[in-house]
């Protein structure tokens, strides 16, 4: 079973790899085919602007984050970083340690803003690792009761995989930023899977299961 303490791991090691993706692109311009050109000499700004968005975001929020998790375990941020590529990569080395440190409930929430900020990478036309997905009609999430949250992952030729996550957003509540987490603590997740009577349906990865109705199959 994958756990909060998995994600945030591999999430960090994905970021450390797309870092060095996005400082390239920021410096070639997108063509308008959607591949990469040379950047022209005399262009006043490095020509891929969705890197460049992407990275500050990445960039801004890392150390952001290791400074929270320092205050959570510590009592204190600890010394302000600067902004090289080496403590860039230094505090992503440092996360999944503190992260350790706090309750479940709060590791996996540094878990989620780690696979959002993996997503953005992920999302920028010159990288295109994006994974795609469709809204699921007439079902709420079990965990969080969004109607409009639960996305069902396309595969490569566009159609549903069977695999559904809840996309909810962080709502902040009482001044503390909450996402939508299962049991485990962990983005909800389910597989379409059969019920112990041979029925349709969706099995979630706390155990949960829930029936699926003709309309929705």
């Amino acid at each position: 079973m994958t756990t909060a303490a998995d994600l945030v791991r591999d999430s960090c090691a994905a970021l450390a790899g797309y870092r060095a993706a996005l400082e390239h692109h920021v410096t070639q311009a997108a063509s308008p085919q959607g591949g990469m050109a040379p950047r022209p000499a005399d262009a006043p700004f490095p020509g891929d602007n969705a890197a460049f968005a992407a990275l500050m975001v990445i960039w801004e929020k890392v150390p952001r984050l290791e400074a929270s998790l320092k205050l959570a375990v510590a009592g204190h941020p600890g010394l302000r970083r600067g902004g090289s590529a080496g403590n860039f990569l230094d505090a992503l080395k440092a996360i999944p340690g503190l992260a350790s440190g706090l309750p479940e409930d709060a590791e996996a929430a540094a878990a989620q803003l780690l696979e959002w900020l993996v997503d953005v990478a992920r999302a920028v036309p010159a990288i295109d690792e994006a994974q795609r997905w469709r809204y699921v009609r007439g079902r709420a999430c079990p965990y969080c009761g969004c109607g409009v949250s639960l996305r069902v992952l396309l595969d490569a030729k566009g159609d549903p995989s069977g695999h559904i996550e809840c996309h909810a957003g962080p709502v902040v509540r009482d001044g503390v930023t909450v996402w939508c987490v299962d049991r485990n603590g962990l983005r909800p997740c389910a597989e379409m899977g059969t019920d112990e009577r041979a029925r349709p349906a969706l099995i979630w990865a706390d155990g949960l299961v829930e029936a699926v109705t003709d309309s929705e199959e």
